[in-house]
């Protein structure tokens, strides 16, 4: 990812809350071999006449309640413990949890748990924090995530930009980061509820499991809510090897294996080459070369030109006009322009012909 979201973003709502604790209470009464309390018995005072009605609700907590039983109490005893961790899911994400040898769920109880979360995820459109709020849970929960972006735009790809959160508009998907077909206990999970754009929810990520890769190899994949960031490099690309374009070598720095992941599934080097190098590629040196002449900047030798590619490529920067890939392509360019080979000479004319047209 090029940048994480905010942890203040994803404090839980009184409804996670109350999801939370009716799927913990099911599992705290089968491992201990008593009766799960009934449906009255686990509303919130405070919310109860928002929720006594909500019979889809109320029939799918009955089945997790029957599902249940199907679970040794030792199992229902270790899922709880699952549950109650404040970490489980970063070290699900991490590697350091297999979630399925940590929580394990009978297919029943998988399914009851899968059809209750997803169901109170869809309700999250409807439901509000308090009766006066203008904006659902859901939109709410965008709302914090948005304001707390360092830039407006998707942070799995920095191609699409995000639209300001507003009931009349319409706002950008909240996805299930780990799938909620292949992992329910995160079904309303907040830190698992990441606004994404629709080319990388709906035409790249789909249902993938980001865990598990194509040939049922475990891996590992960057926290949405965590610390590690990708910085974009194309210190090893060739600037001539593709007809009219450089050959691309697009790299993560730090190089991480999560970072792999990322590529694996968003389909990161492709989209980067295809929609904002192959594309922009022309356009970004038309503009360079304008601020060249308008700005009488020096290109006589290839010293000149790399120290005027590098004093451009320090003016972009951010996620401005795809900024994170574009500053990239300067320096590229500009340690290229000093190489000892013919590539720095070409490099140079290229540059010196590009600036004198």
């Amino acid at each position: 990812m090029l940048y994480t979201y905010s942890k203040s973003s994803v404090t839980p709502t009184w409804f996670q809350d109350f999801v939370s604790a009716m799927v913990s209470g099911v599992l705290r009464a089968r491992s201990e071999q008593v009766p799960a309390s009934t449906w009255q018995a686990v509303l919130p005072a405070a919310h109860e006449s928002e929720l006594l009605g909500r019979r889809g609700l109320e029939s799918r907590y009955e089945d997790l309640k029957k599902a249940s039983l199907t679970l040794s109490p030792e199992d229902a005893r270790q899922n709880l413990l699952a549950t109650a961790s404040s970490s489980f899911y970063e070290d699900v994400l991490s590697g350091a949890v297999d979630y399925r040898v940590s929580f394990a769920a009978t297919a029943p109880f998988n399914m009851a748990l899968k059809d209750l979360l997803g169901f109170s995820f869809k309700l999250l459109r409807e439901i509000k924090n308090t009766p006066g709020d203008i904006l659902s849970l859901r939109d709410e929960l965008y709302r914090r995530a948005y304001e707390a972006m360092p830039e407006h735009v998707c942070p799995f790809c920095g191609l699409s930009t995000f639209g300001a959160p507003h009931p009349d508009m319409p706002r950008e998907a909240l996805d299930h980061y780990l799938s909620l077909s292949v992992y329910p206990l995160f079904g309303s999970h907040l830190p698992n509820l990441v606004p994404m754009c629709h080319a990388c929810n709906s035409s790249f990520k789909l249902a993938t499991d980001m865990l598990i890769a194509d040939d049922g190899t475990p891996r590992v994949c960057v926290d949405p809510h965590g610390s590690q960031t990708a910085k974009i490099s194309l210190a090893n690309s060739e600037p001539f090897g593709n007809g009219l374009l450089p050959r691309w070598v697009i790299d993560f720095d730090p190089a991480l294996d999560a970072f792999e992941t990322w590529d694996q599934v968003f389909k990161i080097r492709l989209r980067y080459q295809e929609n904002a190098l192959n594309t922009n590629f022309k356009g970004w040196l038309d503009v360079f070369a304008r601020w060249v002449k308008t700005s009488s900047v020096d290109v006589h030798d290839s010293n000149a030109v790399s120290v005027a590619l590098s004093r451009w490529a320090a003016i972009i920067g951010g996620f401005d006009d795809r900024g994170f890939i574009k500053k990239p392509m300067f320096e590229m360019l500009a340690s290229s322009a000093l190489r000892p080979d013919d590539v720095g000479t070409r490099v140079t004319q290229f540059v010196q012909t590009l600036c004198a047209l």
